[in-house]
């Protein structure tokens, strides 16, 4: 009984450093899938399997203790000195189901920091996809912009080039006209009107 009893107790406390020693430590799991597997494994193999069966063994090793102490007091004996004693093995116990829920609100409160981090990590996510989105659909137009006010701009110093070509032959021309036309003073009649005309028109191009 002594050894059965001895065995249970290094088990259940082992369970309990074990425990403490995660939640001291910080051992909870890095993402959401590793502390969901870990409180998975916690309430599915140890509080569903291994306490349960923890629990039945209890019962029989003191179950054997109880019916040798109510022998011993029928013979007045007094009680067998149990190794590990009643005192230590509740405690064990005690201990294994502090550190056993210590750890799971542990793991739980972990589990919601990250669901947490991950909705705000999605939320940043989704507004940047909309950003993007958006500048896609103000790229196209504000592109045919650019290139509509670029070709303006090359039309323009085109034709400022052209005009600034056609200068000197302007001035040459003008200066034919004003020739012709102090002939055509001298001479009353003539292209004296016609010449006047084109002079006018020269005149304000230039």
């Amino acid at each position: 009984n002594d050894g059965k009893a001895a065995a249970w107790l290094r088990a259940v406390d082992g369970a309990a450093s074990k425990f403490g020693k995660a939640v001291a430590e910080g051992n909870l799991g890095s993402s959401k899938e590793e502390t969901a597997a870990k409180l998975a494994d916690l309430r599915e193999k140890h509080q569903a399997q291994v306490r349960p069966q923890w629990a039945n063994e209890r019962a029989a090793f003191e179950g054997e203790r109880q019916r040798v102490d109510e022998r011993r007091r029928a013979e007045e004996r007094p009680p067998a000195k149990w190794q590990p004693p009643a005192e230590a093995v509740s405690a064990g116990w005690g201990s294994l189901g502090a550190k056993e829920r210590e750890y799971e609100e542990a793991l739980l409160k972990k589990l919601g920091q990250l669901q947490a981090e991950e909705a705000e990590r999605m939320k940043r996510a989704a507004m940047r996809d909309t950003a993007v989105s958006s500048l896609a659909d103000l790229l196209p137009p504000f592109m045919q912009r650019r290139r509509v006010e670029q070709q303006a701009a090359e039309a323009a110093k085109a034709a400022a080039a052209e005009a600034e070509a056609l200068t000197p032959w302007v001035t040459a021309k003008r200066q034919q006209l004003e020739e012709q036309k102090a002939a055509a003073d001298k001479d009353a009649g003539g292209a004296a009107p016609q010449v006047r005309a084109a002079l006018s028109g020269l005149r304000a191009f230039s």
